[in-house]
């Protein structure tokens, strides 16, 4: 693209005009047009016009984000790919309803830019929005009971509406609580005393290819994608189709235990611990250091149940992440003091997945510096996940396609199951 043809595109950002920018953007013929150039522009096309002209609630758009302060909700899109007539948005929401950041990924066809945009954002707002302005409001919600760690939890449920994209079957299934109705006896035992969990649902079919997604808190399900994929095999089309839902799920504040790392501050905390864990286990190069490793941690971060899971549990995600071709439980097994073990789904504790994502990203990020690779190895070496991959890999020639069962973690009696 022409420093002419920026400069005709800035001008409209200056006066506010977007519809014009697309205009401007539509006339760029297709062999001048830079699609990464253009990002920028179709972003504030999408902020400044998509967003306020698809909703009927007020919005405060500042700093490429858009709040909508009656749900005190943000949204920042980004848009990661565009072509001519495709986009793929992803979307990062805030709101004191959770922890940190929930994701979600919006993608869009269409005859050019603007159609492709309306597409993809189209079902963003009918489906997620649509079910969060109920859970928002409290409206009509499906009441459920749990119970972990020996406490009861209740649970309010909302369903967003069910999106499709592409060619839609004659036998299509649209009573929104389909899904729920076949997942809920799954989903509810994979409850632990979260405050929101988002559950995500996709379902699709081509020239009878079957795909059954079902995420709980952004993690997969095997076992309830298989029953989506269930759901989606009778339909009767050789064409491509999709249906995405939402279930939204909120604890009730009587049930909602407190949680240590909650917050901004306590998601600090939190990061500060697994680091400081990961050094001393790095620095424990003796056996005597070794031994007394566990001990040392739980004095030093001032949280025995932190403590422990992070010398039980890091290993395990270490080396489960590095031995990705291999399949894994949806389940571990923990026994406190003499007690019989209990078996807890990985979305059930609360610090499970937190830990494997901050260590990732002290890993990433530069945290450790040229010790990140050897403090990964290390961890994987002491893993017991490692030490059966090389019993299997000693009798088979690949591990591919191997399956581990839960393992089985021994924790002191002062370990809080949380």
């Amino acid at each position: 693209m022409s420093f002419f043809q920026i400069a005709s595109l800035d001008k409209f950002l200056e006066t506010g005009d977007y519809q014009g920018l697309m205009n401007a953007i539509s006339d760029i013929p297709e062999s001048d047009r830079n699609y990464e150039s253009l990002i920028p522009y179709c972003r504030k096309y999408l902020l400044y016009e998509v967003f306020p002209h698809s909703l009927s609630v007020e919005l405060d758009i500042r700093d490429d984000q858009v709040r909508i302060p009656v749900w005190d909700l943000s949204v920042a899109p980004v848009i990661r790919t565009l072509t001519n007539n495709t986009i793929i948005i992803d979307l990062f929401l805030t709101c004191p309803l959770w922890d940190g950041q929930l994701y979600e990924c919006c993608s869009g066809v269409g005859s050019d830019i603007r159609q492709a945009m309306a597409t993809a954002m189209g079902s963003f707002f009918f489906s997620f929005l649509d079910g969060f302005s109920s859970v928002m409001d409290r409206r009509d919600p499906i009441m459920a009971e749990t119970s972990f760690a020996g406490k009861e939890h209740r649970f309010e449920i909302y369903l967003s509406n069910i999106t499709g994209m592409g060619t839609s079957p004659v036998d299509e299934e649209t009573d929104v609580a389909v899904y729920w109705n076949a997942l809920q006896d799954g989903i509810l035992k994979r409850l632990g005393n979260q405050a929101f969990c988002l559950v995500k649902i996709f379902g699709s079919k081509f020239n009878g290819e079957i795909t059954g997604e079902c995420r709980i808190g952004d993690l997969p399900s095997s076992e309830l994608g298989s029953i989506v994929a269930g759901l989606v095999e009778p339909w009767e089309t050789e064409q491509f189709y999709s249906h995405k839902q939402f279930i939204m799920i909120r604890q009730t504040e009587d049930t909602l235990l407190p949680y240590p790392y909650s917050g901004e501050e306590g998601r600090r905390k939190f990061r500060e611990a697994v680091i400081t864990a990961a050094r001393l286990f790095h620095e424990s190069d003796t056996e005597e250091l070794y031994e007394s490793y566990p001990r040392r941690l739980a004095e030093t971060i001032g949280d025995k149940t932190l403590a422990q899971e992070c010398c039980s549990f890091l290993p395990e995600l270490c080396a489960q992440n590095a031995y990705s071709q291999v399949s894994y439980g949806e389940t571990i097994g923990i026994s406190i003091g003499d007690a019989p073990s209990v078996t807890c789904y990985h979305s059930q504790l609360s610090d499970y997945w937190s830990l494997w994502n901050v260590l990732l990203s002290a890993f990433q990020d530069g945290t450790f510096g040229q010790e990140a690779n050897t403090i990964y190895r290390e961890y994987i070496s002491v893993s017991a996940t490692y030490s059966v991959l090389q019993q299997i890999q000693e009798k088979a020639s690949t591990l591919s396609g191997s399956q581990l069962s839960a393992l089985l973690f021994q924790m002191d009696e002062d370990f809080c199951l949380r």
